[in-house]
């Protein structure tokens, strides 16, 4: 499952590299449309998840705005 897996991302490679030249077809955009389908459900089988960054805490949210003031004093007068 994991030589499909590879696979298919070559292939999704090579389309992307066709993309660049702007000479899709059609059968290209439902090909990389399937690829892709395809990628994500391998991948899903696999027990392969989505990396998810955790969003920030309270104090680091806190500590972020402690050390901007002016940037922050700049936007609320642009605002305005």
């Amino acid at each position: 499952m994991i030589d499909r897996l590879i696979r298919c991302t070559i292939q999704l490679d090579q389309l992307d590299d066709k993309l660049l030249g702007k000479n899709w077809t059609d059968l290209d955009v439902r090909t990389y449309g399937g690829l892709i389908n395809r990628q994500r459900l391998l991948a899903r089988e696999l027990g392969l998840k989505a990396y998810q960054v955790p969003p920030p805490t309270l104090a680091e949210l806190q500590a972020q705005w402690a050390t901007k003031p002016r940037e922050r004093q700049q936007e609320v007068e642009a605002a305005e």
